[in-house]
């Protein structure tokens, strides 16, 4: 009668050189794996939310500049400093067109950037506006410097403010490019975003 062969306890053991991925080996290479993408993607669209980040602020004073010259039936007027990439809100009181001391109007200074330096009004040359013509100017409002108004009933002259991250600028890139625009006869504030997949009217997507 034949015998089966006894295994040694040791034998069905494999070696170290042998043996798979644990399951908690497999999560921890994986965790890292999605962390370091992650930190690629956050690193790659930094510019572009620090862009939207001051063109939603920026956006927001207009919003509330336009309110408080309904709700006090004065002018309110932006000025802007395109070489210092600032602006003014003025509380323009006697809808005068001009900063009196005397009755102590309220003038406030805000820089283009949230976030400190970084974003800038701007474009490079060559770019289409949302309009899709050529940018011919950062700020399109006119005067010099240029004035944004509005009115006791809300309206303001049309224009549109551009902005662009410092280093995308000085690269020529307008990927991360951000605008916004004005209304006229409402005085209707929108936010747009650089999209070159958008033909018509311009590479632009409408955020608001």
């Amino acid at each position: 009668m034949s015998r089966k062969p006894v295994l040694n306890a040791t034998s069905s053991r494999l070696l170290p050189s042998e043996r798979g991925f644990s399951l908690v080996e497999m999560l921890a290479v994986l965790a890292i794996v999605g962390l370091t993408a992650a930190i690629g993607v956050y690193s790659i669209d930094l510019a572009g939310w620090r862009c939207s980040s001051a063109c939603s602020d920026i956006a927001r004073r207009l919003e509330l500049a336009r309110s408080r010259a309904i709700f006090e039936q004065n002018d309110y007027r932006i000025v802007f400093d395109t070489s210092a990439h600032t602006f003014q809100v003025h509380d323009d009181e006697n809808s005068n067109g001009s900063i009196d001391t005397d009755i102590s109007e309220a003038v406030t200074t805000y820089y283009a950037s949230t976030q400190g330096a970084g974003t800038v009004f701007g474009y490079p040359t060559g770019t289409k506006g949302i309009d899709g013509s050529d940018i011919s100017a950062a700020i399109s409002f006119p005067g010099s410097p240029p004035v944004l108004t509005f009115d006791p009933l809300g309206s303001a002259v049309s224009g549109v403010i551009y902005l662009i991250p410092t280093a995308d600028l000085d690269r020529s890139d307008p990927a991360h490019m951000r605008a916004i625009s004005v209304n006229q006869a409402t005085g209707r504030v929108r936010r747009w975003r650089y999209d070159a997949d958008v033909a018509n009217p311009g590479p632009w997507r409408l955020e608001q």
